[in-house]
């Protein structure tokens, strides 16, 4: 899907003519479109979560991060945490919760790669906001 791309080049060389607004507008629709596919692309791939994830709501960010956890032993000081090794999880943002999800290897090859997702964890979120999130300024 390469129709963002023709829609900056129009952009890039329409600056001063008429329909320029309706251009950037395209672009933003097709920029949206193609997160939502990319997003869907990587949420089908979770494996292991018992329930319907599409009861958390929509997908708001995704991505990889490196995750400290504390032993259930008893609380966690933060100098110890200096001490466990950070676990890579990719993380799913939704409306309702945050999921923790193991990457697993891709397989396939070239353009077939494809990763999937272990669940792991998630984390109930209620996000006050009527107007855009803070990462999407």
């Amino acid at each position: 899907m390469l129709f963002h791309f023709y829609f900056q080049e129009l952009l890039k060389y329409s600056t001063s003519c008429d329909g320029v607004q309706e251009l950037q507008e395209a672009l933003v629709a097709m920029l949206d479109l193609l997160k939502s596919v990319n997003d869907s692309m990587h949420q089908i791939s979770i494996t292991g979560y018992d329930g319907d994830l599409s009861e958390l709501g929509k997908v708001l960010m995704q991505g990889s991060f490196s995750v400290w956890t504390g032993h259930r032993k008893g609380p966690t000081k933060m100098k110890d945490l200096a001490r466990f090794k950070p676990m890579q999880r990719h993380l799913f943002l939704y409306e309702k919760a945050l999921v923790f999800c193991k990457k697993r290897e891709d397989h396939g090859d070239g353009y077939d790669k494809t990763s999937s997702y272990s669940f792991k964890h998630f984390l109930k979120v209620r996000i006050f906001s009527s107007g855009p999130l803070p990462w999407e300024l």
